[in-house]
């Protein structure tokens, strides 16, 4: 079914070589994750525009904290008349570190899906 699909699709993209494991910058679509910018947390921007599917700020939080994540700061920018908005977060794991490998690529995985890009690959697929 759907849902084995969806795993089976996580595996796949989220599986990398072992060199990649030190990535630190991330960037799908309307996504950029980023561990080089704050030194205690993961940084996440989502610079939205017209997008194809419209996402609510409250899904993003719910799927942030549905892995395990938590979100130190946020900074909304952006109203119903701007055509851009901008989501800012610093988030940490569940024992306030900034993300790995893994947990990035699950946020990436599942924010992807949310937005539209369905087509997110690890970094390795990407450099």
């Amino acid at each position: 079914g759907e849902v084995a699909e969806r795993l089976a699709d996580f595996i796949e993209y989220c599986s990398p070589g072992s060199e990649v494991y030190d990535a630190t910058i991330f960037v799908e679509g309307p996504l950029s994750i980023d561990n080089e910018v704050h030194e205690s947390c993961t940084s996440l921007i989502i610079a939205l525009q017209k997008q194809a599917r419209s996402v609510r700020l409250l899904d993003v939080v719910s799927a942030i904290s549905g892995t395990g994540m938590s979100i130190v700061e946020a900074d909304i920018d952006g109203d119903f008349c701007v055509k851009t908005k901008k989501w800012q977060f610093l988030i940490t794991d569940h024992e306030n570190r900034k993300l790995d490998y893994v947990q990035i690529s699950s946020l990436m995985f599942t924010l992807s899906h949310m937005f539209g890009t369905d087509h997110y690959r690890a970094p390795d697929q990407h450099m």
